[in-house]
């Protein structure tokens, strides 16, 4: 017997692992996963097929792996992904003793996209912030994705151009003392701003988005915008320069790049740049000059790589005689069908995990044996010219048990249409019915009435003592007009059909003798509308209407089948009687003796 059983969750994000026990008691209302095994027996635990590595989260409908320290991404299936891989942002520039301030960190490269992943574990790399005046490092997904750590700030203790020029990276650093920005990579970032010639600001760091700002004056340049990502779930901006400081503190320094980009270093909030920001790549902010000392610029933030993929319908498997254990589901609900091999009360139970949250709900069900089915069912009408009204009904019997349990007995019914009494029932008292597994009863002559409307039905019972419902007539054969209602009740005739009998004289006729034959019918007393119809199988006239009597005379010996045709307006029958016809008698003649 097939039952189904449903789990539903509300509240809570993530996936879900459903267990569900066929029959067992454990009710505890604070359910544990250990308690509910121990009690109702160890459920099989399905392979997983979401990847490990990094810290895992579950947003709308993703599996989301945050990485902010080098690890691995164990992928068991292959799949397609989503990526976010930034590289480590640059140091900022360190001022000079005297006024030339530091440029802006540039910003670590930033890749974004999506791919095929086949099976295998994938090297993660997370590139540090570089320290001042030093490169970030590169952070990568595998051989696949590569992002660049952002240009670290120039060397400003000197007046080489090529020397103050900012450091090419994923986003390259500002320059110092009127030297350009450095170039940042296509794809990955922007360049850097320029530094002001005298007096000297510090040009910003390149961000993903814009470049850094060229320094207007004494004030810094601002770094250049991150970009924004919503990859983890959330509303985030990567990759944002790092400020270029300002010679001054009445001029101030450039802002840090939306994105983790530490603003430039100025009297009014400490001489040193400050650090970008770590996880978003973000560079470091420009030291401050002008202060008769060198300031260091800001440390860049650290790189960071963000994998999702859409969460699977999680895996399934059935721990046979227990129950079921689905894992890492996304459906909800779960239903699963069991079979239970025999009837019985049992108490299926289903525990539900979401991460920390645990429920548990049960119910109980109770098999029987369903019960047979009668269907078909027929009524065969008799040939009224050999009976009065009844019949044979007949029905199909069927049984959904495995295995299917044969007929053992059975009860039929004939109801009067009008008056809805039964006039006759094959087993009155309705239990101990018989009838093995015969499909077929015939009605007791006698019961039914001339001229009346009857319908039947059936019940059945099956070897295991269970019954069907009645089941209805549904057909009527032969199909005539005496069929009503699409064969679901019969009329029976208006009275009984003509007894046909005739007989004839002589009983062994020779050829050439006249035949009479004389009619003997039975005609009910209400009988109209009477016709005779007479065929003498050969001879002369050969054939005749109405009551006769007839005569027929044969030409030729042999047997004739002599048929009578005999109506009225309930119906016709018929009747069929053989003559032999003789040799004709020899001649003779009287002879005188020799």
């Amino acid at each position: 017997m097939n039952v189904n059983l449903d789990a539903s969750v509300s509240g809570g994000s993530g996936t879900i692992n459903y267990n569900f026990w066929w029959d067992c008691g454990y009710s505890d209302p604070t359910p544990t996963m250990t308690e509910a095994e121990a009690t109702c027996g160890a459920l099989t635990a399905p392979p997983s097929d979401e990847a490990t590595g990094g810290t895992k989260t579950y947003s709308g409908g993703y599996v989301i792996h945050t990485f902010t320290g080098s690890g691995t991404f164990n992928n068991p299936i292959a799949r397609n992904i989503e990526y976010l891989v930034v590289g480590g942002g640059g140091g900022g520039g360190w001022s000079d003793n005297a006024t030339p301030a530091g440029g802006g960190g540039g910003a670590g490269g930033m890749s974004e996209g999506s791919m095929s992943l086949s099976v295998g574990i994938q090297p993660i790399t997370i590139g540090s912030g570089g320290s001042t005046e030093n490169n970030g490092g590169d952070s990568s997904l595998g051989p696949y994705v590569i992002s660049k750590g952002g240009g670290g700030g120039p060397l400003n203790w000197t007046t080489n151009l090529a020397w103050n020029t900012g450091k090419t990276g994923g986003s390259a650093s500002g320059g110092v003392r009127g030297a350009p920005g450095g170039s940042g990579i296509p794809g990955q970032g922007n360049n850097g701003g320029s530094g002001f010639p005298n007096p000297w600001g510090g040009g910003g760091g390149g961000g993903k988005a814009t470049s850094g700002s060229n320094a207007p004056d004494c004030r810094g340049g601002d770094g250049g915008i991150g970009k924004e990502n919503t990859i983890d779930g959330t509303s985030k901006f990567y990759a944002g320069g790092g400020g270029g400081g300002g010679c001054n503190s009445a001029n101030g320094s450039g802002n840090g790049g939306t994105g983790g980009g530490g603003g430039g270093g100025v009297g009014s909030t400490g001489w040193a740049g400050i650090p970008g920001t770590d996880g978003r790549g973000g560079g470091g902010g420009g030291g401050a000059g002008g202060t008769g000392v060198a300031n260091p610029g800001g440390r860049g933030g650290s790189g960071i790589v963000i994998i999702r993929y859409v969460v699977s319908s999680g895996s399934c498997v059935e721990t046979p005689g227990v129950g079921y254990k689905c894992n890492g589901s996304s459906i909800n609900p779960v239903s699963t069908l069991h079979t239970y091999s025999s009837t019985g009360v049992y108490r299926p139970i289903v525990l539900v995990e979401r991460g920390a949250d645990v429920a548990l709900d049960f119910d109980t069900v109770t098999l029987t044996s369903p019960s047979p089915t009668a269907s078909n069912v027929t009524i065969n009408k008799p040939n009224y010219c050999q009976s009065g009204p009844g019949g044979v009904v007949s029905w199909t019997y069927s049984d959904p048990n495995t295995p299917s349990s044969p007929q053992n007995g059975y009860r039929v019914q004939v109801i009067h249409h009008t008056t809805g009494s039964v006039v006759y029932d094959s087993c009155p008292s309705g239990s101990g019915c018989g009838g093995g597994s015969s499909t077929s009863n015939t009605i007791t002559s006698g019961l039914l009435g001339f001229n009346q409307q009857y319908r039947s039905r059936v019940m059945v019972w099956n070897s295991l003592g269970l019954a069907s419902s009645w089941a209805d007539q549904t057909s009527c054969l032969p199909n005539d007009p005496d069929c009503i209602a699409g064969g679901a009740r019969w009329l029976t005739p208006l009275h009984a059909y003509p007894a046909v009998d005739f007989t004839f004289f002589p009983a062994n006729p020779a050829v050439g003798t006249v035949v009479t034959f004389t009619d003997a019918t039975i005609f009910d007393s209400s009988s109209t509308a009477k016709q005779w119809d007479w065929n003498f199988g050969g001879g002369a006239p050969g054939t005749a209407s109405g009551q006769g009597p007839h005569n027929n005379t044969y030409s030729a010996d042999g047997s004739y089948n002599v048929t009578l045709t005999a109506s009225d307006n309930a119906g016709f029958c018929a009747k069929i009687k053989t003559i032999n016809i003789q040799k004709p008698l020899p001649k003779w003649r009287e002879v005188l003796p020799r």
